[in-house]
């Protein structure tokens, strides 16, 4: 996981990790150094977006 002010620039786990919390240990951990967290996730990456939104994230779009 990347992180750049309250932004995550990355959070990437090996596909032998998936479904194991590694991913949702990394977002709190994000949470508790920079409040309020911001992701992008990319539109091609469906499980991407998922994610996020499973963990609270919510989709907004910038012009």
């Amino acid at each position: 996981m990347g992180l750049s002010g309250n932004k995550s620039e990355a959070l990437l786990l090996a596909p032998e990790q998936l479904h194991r919390g590694g991913g949702r240990l990394m977002v709190e951990h994000a949470r508790d150094l920079k409040r309020p967290p911001r992701v992008d996730a990319n539109e091609q990456n469906p499980r991407a977006r998922a994610f996020g939104e499973s963990q609270g994230f919510v989709v907004s779009r910038s012009v």
